[in-house]
């Protein structure tokens, strides 16, 4: 009786090891980006265990924010971006918590999981000069969609080291991120505006 008291703790534990060993594997794939393998493995494990993890599910959701590369990782982290927004707005979510997880993010080596971060917490109403590298990248060496998401995002901030580079923008060949610059121009005035926008 003892011993097989002994072996079904035993199988017990080696279980619990087993399941947290392989919760820490999805987790790992789910922050290198590999969303649809960590949904794979989250979907076996799950059949194993019997039951949804919903801590482990969230992980995995907000790894779609890391998820890097213009197709489809830039709907996709779009997507995430806009849930994590409606559950502040609805309450579900607080909004220190939000702009953590966006400035998590700016530290990435993918230029448009970084532009996301941007975005969502200029949405947060978070404006720091902080951001302002990320968008010069993105303006200069970001493809036709992130400049012009750089532009709408320095058309919006209202810091004064935006001016600069929404000047820059006024001048791109590209003839979306030059109105989306006059939007930004626009809301500064004075002389210095006047004069670019009427060259």
């Amino acid at each position: 009786m003892k011993k097989k008291f002994l072996i079904a703790i035993l199988s017990f534990f080696l279980s619990f090891y087993s399941y947290s060993s392989e919760k820490e594997e999805i987790k790992t794939l789910a922050s290198q980006g590999a969303i649809k393998q960590s949904l794979l493995r989250y979907r076996a494990y799950c059949s194993k265990t019997g039951a949804h993890d919903p801590a482990l599910l969230r992980t995995i959701f907000l790894s779609f924010l890391n998820y890097p590369g213009s197709k489809p990782g830039y709907a996709i982290r779009k997507s995430a971006m806009g849930i994590l927004l409606k559950e502040v707005l609805q309450g579900k979510l607080k909004k220190e918590e939000c702009i953590s997880l966006f400035k998590e993010r700016l530290s990435s080596s993918d230029l448009g999981v970084k532009m996301t971060a941007v975005e969502g917490l200029i949405l947060l109403g978070y404006e720091n000069k902080e951001l302002i590298p990320v968008l010069k990248e993105a303006l200069y060496k970001g493809d036709v969609v992130l400049s012009l998401d750089a532009a709408l995002c320095l058309a919006n901030l209202k810091i004064p080291e935006t001016f600069s580079l929404l000047e820059e923008a006024f001048h791109s060949s590209n003839p979306f991120v030059a109105i989306a610059a006059v939007k930004g121009i626009k809301k500064y005035g004075g002389k210095r505006a006047e004069k670019i926008l009427l060259e």
